[in-house]
């Protein structure tokens, strides 16, 4: 093995480390949890001014998945009940890059199929309406199950 595989392979471990620690950080008892959790417990959520004002207008129910990070924008929304959600690819890595939007049970990571997209290739939508009080979990099934969405439905 020469010196540039070796280089490659400790690479390309590293990487893949780096996934597994993000992924069980994300689904074990932090991060996903408690995100969930709070919005649970409290509908009032409190956003700073920095994070309000990069949210995008609350008449606009569109998610855009870039595949950048973070993978979608916004990565929390809160409608009523009986709106819908449009998900949107917006990803032109690369000519255009195919992402995949499924629901998952926020306690373990799950696929729980309350939605899920099915493919998405660059320009193409993906409309969800929410009839049930809740937060809802989500993730790019693709490329980014580690990076997670949030939607929380309120009266």
């Amino acid at each position: 093995m020469n010196q540039n595989s070796k280089k490659k392979t400790g690479m390309i471990s590293s990487f893949a480390m780096m996934g597994m620690i993000l992924t069980l950080a994300l689904f074990s008892g932090g991060g996903l949890f408690d995100q969930v959790a709070a919005i649970e417990n409290n509908n009032d959520i409190h956003l700073s001014q920095e994070e309000s004002s990069s949210l995008p207008d609350s008449t606009d129910n569109t998610i855009r998945l870039t595949g950048g990070i973070p993978d979608f924008v916004p990565n929390f929304i809160q409608v009523n009940v009986g709106e819908k959600i449009t998900f949107v690819n917006v990803d032109g890595t690369n000519g255009g890059t195919p992402h995949a939007v499924i629901s998952v049970n926020s306690e373990t990571g799950v696929p729980d199929s309350l939605f899920d997209s099915g493919l998405l290739k660059t320009g193409d939508r993906f409309e969800v309406q929410f009839d049930e009080s809740r937060v809802y979990t989500y993730v790019d099934s693709m490329y980014h199950p580690q990076i997670h969405g949030i939607i929380s439905v309120v009266e």
